[in-house]
């Protein structure tokens, strides 16, 4: 009986770990997993044939045994090869303008390489537009070392259009799929992911003042502070606040315009009009 118990914990012990070895590996992308291969000759070669330089630069996925160092970035830089969006696990989008072979990148710790295909770009809701004689509209993203102007030259000439470039600075834009261009956007490569357009943004703490009691403060009623903000300047330290914000506007003394997500939340808790 013991050996029997024996055997069945090596047994499960081995499936844990079998199990949980490819997990390790897998790459979560915007529009799902996938298992990579093993870097090899072959992989550089299929990259080479299947991926078409734009602005001199080739775009891949490179997954790395650990998390490159400073010093690996730099010896990256050295070949031709920039990191640009962090992939879970250990891997990152790179643009790559130079020939690279795998004994190089094995010596730069690169586990392995993976063309952007138009598998990975896409949101599985769309790819009913891929056969379906349908149009849509999407959010695009390119890779930031392309130019927007490329992007939308580029988008022209095949007769794609951009509806929406507010999000432009973060290689974002809103755009229309006419019927049977999907594969067409897909193909080109400065294209990082396709995905469909959010729903409009709806207030999700507009009633915080009054649930923290914080209305109190501003109330002149009988038991209220009367205090207004008047005369008094805040220092916030954590980016965000843009300057066109209906909230910020006309009330920012200094600071940056970029719209960031939490530190543009603390600045309106903090500071909201």
């Amino acid at each position: 009986m013991k050996a029997l118990s024996c055997l069945i914990l090596i047994i499960s012990v081995c499936h844990i770990t079998l199990s949980q070895q490819p997990v390790k590996n897998r790459l979560y992308l915007r529009t799902g997993t996938t298992a990579p291969a093993l870097l090899s000759q072959q992989q550089l070669q299929d990259l080479t044939r299947s991926s078409t330089p734009v602005a001199n630069r080739r775009f891949a996925i490179l997954q790395f045994e650990s998390m490159p160092t400073a010093a690996d970035r730099m010896n990256l830089a050295k070949q031709g090869i920039t990191l640009l969006d962090y992939i879970p696990n250990a891997a990152y989008t790179v643009s790559m303008s130079k020939p690279v072979t795998a004994n190089l990148l094995r010596s730069l710790h690169v586990r392995s390489v993976q063309p952007v295909s138009t598998t990975l770009k896409i949101n599985d809701q769309l790819k009913k537009y891929l056969t379906n004689n349908q149009s849509t509209d999407v959010v695009l993203a390119w890779f930031r070392e392309i130019p927007f102007d490329t992007v939308t030259h580029q988008l022209a000439k095949q007769g794609l259009m951009v509806k929406d470039h507010t999000a432009k600075d973060y290689q974002l834009v809103t755009m229309h799929v006419p019927a049977g261009k999907m594969n067409t956007l897909l193909n080109m490569p400065f294209v990082y992911y396709v995905d469909v357009v959010p729903p409009p943004a709806e207030p999700l703490n507009f009633e915080s003042r009054k649930g923290t009691r914080a209305n109190v403060l501003q109330s002149n009623v009988p038991g209220g502070y009367h205090l207004t903000g008047e005369g008094v300047t805040l220092a916030i330290c954590e980016g965000g606040g843009p300057i066109a914000h209906t909230d910020f506007k006309d009330r920012l003394v200094q600071g940056p315009i970029d719209v960031l997500f939490h530190p543009t939340h603390v600045w309106g808790i903090a500071a909201g009009a």
